[in-house]
């Protein structure tokens, strides 16, 4: 049975505060729309994520558990694929995106294909180390002018997009690596001509444990990938 909105949410070690987060999500969607599901893909964690999830007690909550694979891109993969929604909705599980800026990314799909969540327009930012803020800057900046992209946050990682022409993609060719995954993803679809909306958002900071994200390990896989979406693009 379809609903309006999958919400895909990858988790790996999230535990202390995923249950926050859940609830956070369905009440804020609850403002809009009751047709929506939230999927939970957990690449079994060790700290029991899946576990607490489960426990929440929200019935568009569904938890998923990966057991031998483990990775960011591939996890989105495996919820899209069970997704039900006439549109998705990509997020991550650590408060760095805010659950109230769902319905605006979702309200904006009325009049674009895809809508991305962004720190670089008007309004948007990001908290924390400024140094993050400027090297992301920097890296969508270089993905701007090398790429030719025409969206100033290509690494958002929160974004919405309708069910109906993401099944047009390659997902070999887009859901691999990690957060690099987010800049195939857009460059297909401007590729292809789609709409694409920016939404200004803030980024807030991780509410507890440690990020999965090191930017210094990944900015060569990164960099690596704009080459190839350059080349792609000629």
């Amino acid at each position: 049975m379809s609903c309006q909105l999958s919400v895909i949410l990858p988790t790996y070690n999230e535990c202390d505060h995923i249950a926050e987060l859940l609830t956070s999500i369905c009440r804020s969607l609850k403002t809009v729309t009751t047709s929506f599901e939230v999927i939970i893909v957990d690449d079994d964690s060790p700290d029991g994520t899946a576990e607490k999830a489960a426990q929440v007690g929200e019935s568009q909550v569904q938890v998923l558990v990966r057991h031998g694979e483990r990775g960011l891109a591939g996890a989105v993969r495996y919820g899209i694929e069970r997704s039900t929604g006439d549109a998705l909705l990509i997020m991550d599980a650590d408060f760095n995106h805010c659950p109230e800026d769902m319905p605006r990314l979702l309200a904006a799909l009325d009049t674009a294909e895809v809508v991305v969540g962004s720190r670089y327009v008007r309004g948007g930012g990001m908290h924390g180390p400024r140094w993050r803020y400027w090297s992301s800057w920097l890296l969508n900046m270089w993905i701007r002018l090398w790429a030719g992209s025409r969206i100033r946050d290509n690494t958002s990682g929160f974004f919405c997009i309708k069910q109906s022409i993401l099944r047009n993609l390659d997902y070999d060719l887009v859901f691999i690596g990690y957060g690099d995954y987010c800049m195939r993803l857009l460059h297909e679809c401007q590729r292809h001509g789609w709409r694409i909306a920016e939404v200004p958002v803030v980024y807030s900071t991780r509410k507890s444990g440690i990020s999965k994200t090191r930017f210094l390990k990944y900015s060569w896989q990164y960099l690596r990938t704009v080459q190839q979406l350059r080349e792609r693009s000629h």
